[in-house]
């Protein structure tokens, strides 16, 4: 969708360069004049583009809100909500401080405590799915922050985009994102063959689950399928099955990421459980990871492969409660057990749009 980015306009922090991250700080009278200045910017870019605009999305904070109220009425658009993943980096006991080289090359640096890079990307790009699964394809004002616009682009770009001006607009870079990503299950284990809860118990591969894992490359292999990335969970039977379907691909395990761990069933890891418990394990059992727990953080993990590998085909080999809860979350419907060693698609579109709070799966689950 060809939206824009716009920063806020100025403050009197901004005046006196002090650094403001998530703290709420008013726009000055100068930054109501630069908002009314970009609403004729956007005018004028809208006719150059030969597009219309359909409405303005801003950041919660003060200055982005209030920046994006005047846009939106001297262009006659709807506010169309502000988005908390929108706000400005946070900068915490930093906030307030006069910006000087020494404390701009800590931040750079990352050696002062702020909130790191990668989580305020995620929680940004997060944000921005959300937009487009509340707006798709419109032609939106995005009102946000310096910070925010110029680390964004600058990772969806590849190349250095500098902090803009107040009130400056910024075409919103696309998204950049894996082209595909595949799931896999590990192998057997010998708790898989005696039917007991292994969880987030490091329970290893047996003979059959590595005969499976040779099976599954040899099947992908035949269907002419090619990967350029391979990631794991960090538990062992699934990062084995991840070594040897790697072998017939030509590829190492990339990285592991914890988020692909098998939810976790306290005291019910290691029993052979009943059917009705298997059902609603944290009904029966003390220290079972909610339901909840496991949709969110596999679509999170997925979520940031697919930023951590853009334009790439990757490998993902996981577990099975996780796998179904997140594939059911991306395809829109409930999926039923997942064998061993077996492949799905993710659906990519389910992906980047699912939403916690409005996923009817979720209704009623712990």
């Amino acid at each position: 969708m060809p939206s824009v980015l716009i920063r806020h306009g100025q403050t009197d922090w901004n005046l006196v360069h002090k650094l403001q991250g998530s703290s709420d700080i008013p726009l000055n009278d100068t930054g109501r004049e630069q908002a009314a200045q970009a609403a004729d910017n956007l005018r004028t870019y809208a006719q150059d583009q030969a597009i219309s605009w359909d409405g303005v999305i801003t950041s919660p904070l003060s200055r982005a809100l209030e920046t994006g109220q005047i846009i939106a009425q001297a262009l006659g658009l709807p506010l169309l909500g502000s988005y908390p993943g929108l706000a400005e980096r946070s900068f915490k006991n930093l906030e307030g401080v006069s910006n000087n080289p020494q404390l701009w090359e800590s931040i750079e640096q990352e050696t002062a405590d702020i909130e790191p890079l990668g989580d305020f990307l995620a929680r940004v790009e997060e944000a921005l799915d959300q937009v487009e699964a509340d707006h798709p394809g419109r032609n939106l004002i995005i009102v946000a922050h310096g910070m925010l616009i110029s680390r964004l682009l600058t990772a969806r770009t590849g190349q250095p985009v500098p902090i803009p001006l107040n009130a400056s607009v910024s075409p919103l870079a696309p998204a950049r994102r894996a082209s595909s990503i595949l799931l896999i299950r590990h192998g057997q284990t010998d708790w898989n063959k005696q039917g007991l809860m292994q969880g987030s118990s490091d329970i290893p591969l047996n003979e059959t689950g590595r005969t499976q894992a040779r099976e599954t490359a040899a099947s992908l292999k035949a269907q002419e399928l090619a990967f350029d990335v391979l990631v794991s969970s960090p538990l062992s039977r699934a990062y084995e099955t991840a070594q040897i379907i790697g072998q017939t691909f030509g590829l190492e395990v990339a990285a592991t990421y914890p988020g692909l761990i098998e939810r976790g069933y306290g005291e019910a890891e290691g029993l052979d459980i009943s059917q009705e418990a298997r059902l609603a394990p944290d009904a029966f059992y003390e220290g079972v990871e909610s339901e909840r727990s496991v949709y969110r953080r596999g679509i999170e993990t997925l979520r940031q492969i697919a930023r951590d590998f853009p334009g790439q085909r990757v490998m993902v080999v996981s577990h099975g409660s996780l796998i179904r809860r997140a594939l059911s979350a991306t395809h829109g419907r409930e999926l039923g057990t997942i064998g061993n060693a077996q492949p799905f698609e993710v659906d990519m579109a389910g992906l980047a749009g699912w939403r916690e709070e409005t996923e009817p799966l979720l209704k009623g689950k712990p």
